[in-house]
């Protein structure tokens, strides 16, 4: 699982023609650690490692930011709201 699966790699390569647009995108990751239950019960125990990684990756914030694009929620999307971009700045002011 681990030698062909790389989020990072979506993000900086693969989907660089709908990153450019002004098309919305989704990706669907998930990050986590492993436990003894994720290990076992699991078979995204290796991507969630993985998925951690890309998205705590400086490179590829730096690749979002300087495309422009601009990271929702679903509710962003859906509904209209700003929640995912408010918490970003709050958290940026108290940083």
């Amino acid at each position: 699982q681990a030698d062909h699966y790389d989020s990072r790699k979506m993000f900086l390569v693969d989907n660089d023609e709908l990153l450019r647009s002004d098309q919305v995108g989704l990706a669907v990751l998930h990050p986590g650690y492993l436990d003894e239950y994720i290990f076992r019960n699991t078979t995204c125990n290796v991507a969630r490692c993985i998925d951690v990684g890309t998205l705590t990756d400086p490179i590829v914030k730096r690749h979002l930011d300087d495309l422009g694009v601009e990271l929702i929620t679903s509710n962003d999307y859906l509904f209209g709201t700003n929640d995912y971009q408010n918490y970003l700045r709050l958290k940026t002011a108290k940083n």
